[in-house]
């Protein structure tokens, strides 16, 4: 009897409430509905039960939600650093390449390949370019680099002078420092100038 009473309240209310939006015949199915769940309290408690259980799976569902929107604001946050890192090596190869362009227009202007030019110049073979080796953060790597000369030896160039006696005055200063192979030699307009 406490469920018919109870099931005619929840009902009636929510027959009150739903009257000004039903046609005729909808209210009629729903008092018989009414009429129905008074005289089976089970059927009663099985529909009351089931409310609760999708009212909490609905509580479920919300909190899945919640995660994923937390879930994608820390993907969203993990784009932009991405991006900003993505910027800031972007401007840094920009930077890189004016200053490398900026360099070589030093060097230019230094060594003015335009007209003759002293290098002074070591010549190093292999075997003794990898006995001069450091360990920089546990790794080791040669000393020295250079470029291969049109003759084919590898060729250090350690100053640009536009008069020899200066080159030669370098020269013999490499010497005090145990650099004994330095030589000078004339170059006119990049090109290495045979004696």
């Amino acid at each position: 009897m406490k469920y018919t009473f109870l099931s005619l309240l929840f009902l009636l209310g929510t027959i009150s409430l739903a009257q000004a939006q039903l046609s005729r015949a909808e209210k009629k199915e729903l008092k018989k509905e009414i009429r129905e769940l008074s005289k089976n309290p089970e059927k009663y408690k099985e529909l009351k039960e089931g409310i609760q259980e999708k009212k909490e799976e609905l509580i479920r569902l919300e909190a899945d939600v919640d995660d994923v929107e937390a879930s994608i604001r820390d993907v969203q946050a993990k784009i932009n650093e991405k991006n900003a890192e993505e910027k800031r090596l972007i401007d840094e190869i920009a930077r890189l390449s004016l200053e490398r362009k900026q360099t070589q227009n030093v060097i230019n202007a230094q060594t003015n390949l335009d007209g003759l030019v002293y290098k002074v110049q070591v010549e190093i073979n292999d075997a003794a370019l990898y006995k001069e080796i450091s360990e920089i953060d546990g790794e080791k790597r040669p000393v020295f680099t250079g470029d291969e000369d049109e003759d084919g030896v590898k060729k250090y160039t350690l100053g640009y002078f536009k008069d020899k006696k200066e080159a030669d005055t370098f020269k013999d200063y490499l010497k005090l420092l145990r650099i004994k192979d330095a030589k000078v030699v004339p170059y006119r307009d990049g090109k290495k100038v045979m004696e």
